[in-house]
């Protein structure tokens, strides 16, 4: 990343028109300027608070107007991409953390770190941080925190004749259902369904994550199967590291990571969810939610939407815990995560304004309307809803949990492992499926060179 040079300090919290939360940047110019923002649609709730935020930011400064374009979620990567090739990007891009290092490579995104107090960063959870991170520096804005969770619905446990998990306590999160638990367990559940002669009832339901059914989110659920079977503490040379790395220190070479032992002992086990007719082979909307699933592989995020709002409040008894562990307790923290364009003509008043919407009132605000889990501690202790056992109890498991593999080319690499990943879905062998994906992701990253 090229040295944009040092950050004139101003005057730091409690100096400015408004709080702008750990901002210790230069005052926002007294000029005539407008920020452009790009983001996904969100619920109204939710466009409600932006539109707050930026009434509030302009009038403050009355000279700074902020103009917001909203595209579908899904068409929001692809968007930003034409946007930064244009070379008249927005302002401030809704990112994510696990396209940190491509951000980086790309020189695309300003560096936070100096606009920052270190006393803010000490506020965001480190893992996020980490997450958020490349080449030392802060590249994204840590905005939420995406944690994985299994949730069970005890009414189809008790039908199915199966005991549910036994309760964890926040102090041993790692102890939990082991994969093998897991599969042993799902196996169990499909025979007790069967009996109740319901043909739309499985035991695990559809990813409801990307586009849906297998190889739809390799970071958010099938890469954990992959990365559980290897081990961060391993020497780096042993097949236990580069298992769990799934890329190379350099974030260039996937062969002997991606198809790594342990990446093939993980993938064996997620093919046997289909193999076994524990999961469907497509995508099936809200099989959880639906009542038609004994066990879900579900955000944090959702099961707050399932605790405080009335509208989605599940219609059955049901429990949560963590997710399964292989030969280490894995968990992916990808979310989503503002960056503000290098090429923003106004990059101070840009930070200023992501942190005015990060300051300790806003988040709460922000993660009431939103649901998402917040990336500060400091504002999950001031949300009731984070008093609930399985909310404590997933955040101690985030405490655990890393961000991506770290590469450029991360968009290269998750398109084409989620592609392998399907195919493995729908029975493909697992070895040479992973040997083929895992050279051609070699071949995608060689113009990150």
């Amino acid at each position: 990343m090229t040295d944009p040079g040092p950050v004139v300090k101003g005057p730091g919290p409690g100096g400015y028109a408004l709080d702008l939360g750990g901002y210790q940047g230069p005052v926002p110019t007294g000029s005539t300027l407008r920020l452009r923002v790009l983001r996904a649609e969100t619920p109204p709730a939710v466009n409600a608070w932006y539109a707050t935020m930026y009434e509030r930011f302009s009038a403050a400064y009355p000279n700074i107007s902020v103009v917001e374009e909203r595209v579908p979620f899904g068409s929001l990567q692809e968007k930003a991409q034409v946007y930064i090739q244009s070379g008249d990007a927005p302002d401030i891009i809704m990112g994510r953390t696990d396209l940190a290092s491509f951000y980086a490579a790309g020189k695309l995104a300003v560096p936070l770190n100096d606009y920052l107090t270190p006393e803010y960063l000490g506020t965001l959870r480190p893992s996020l941080v980490e997450s958020a991170s490349a080449q030392g520096r802060l590249v994204v804005m840590p905005w939420e925190d995406g944690i994985p969770m299994i949730v069970y619905n005890l009414d189809l446990f008790e039908k199915a004749g199966v005991e549910p998990p036994a309760a964890l306590a926040p102090g041993n999160v790692t102890e939990g259902w082991s994969i093998e638990d897991f599969l042993t367990m799902l196996g169990s559940l499909k025979e007790g369904l069967l009996r109740i002669n319901d043909p739309s009832l499985v035991a695990l339901e559809a990813s409801t994550l990307g586009n849906g059914g297998p190889g739809s989110n390799y970071s958010g659920f099938e890469g954990h199967f992959i990365r559980m079977m290897g081990d961060p503490r391993a020497d780096q040379q042993s097949d236990e590291f580069r298992t769990w790395a799934a890329v190379d220190s350099t974030g260039l070479k996937a062969s002997g990571y991606l198809n790594a032992r342990g990446a093939i002992d993980g993938m064996r086990h997620y093919q046997s969810l289909f193999a076994n007719g524990f999961t469907p082979k497509g995508s099936v909307p809200k099989q959880f939610a639906g009542g038609q699933a004994a066990v879900g592989w579900e955000a944090m995020s959702l099961i707050n939407r399932y605790t405080s709002s009335k509208a989605d409040e599940l219609p059955f008894r049901w429990g949560a815990t963590v997710v399964p562990r292989g030969r280490s307790f894995h968990g992916c923290t990808q979310a989503e995560a503002p960056l503000v364009f290098s090429g923003s003509r106004q990059p101070a008043e840009a930070v200023a304004l992501l942190s005015y919407m990060c300051n300790l009132e806003n988040r709460v605000t922000y993660h009431s309307a939103r649901g998402s889990v917040p990336a500060r501690d400091d504002v999950i202790e001031m949300l009731p809803v984070y008093q609930g056992e399985i909310h404590r109890l997933g955040i101690a498991a985030a405490k655990h949990f890393v961000g991506a593999p770290r590469t450029p080319g991360w968009s290269d690499y998750f398109t084409a492992a989620n592609s392998a990943i399907r195919n493995i879905a729908l029975g493909a062998d697992v070895s040479s499926t992973l040997d083929a994906a895992a050279a051609q992701i070699d071949s995608l990253l060689r113009k990150y060179r």
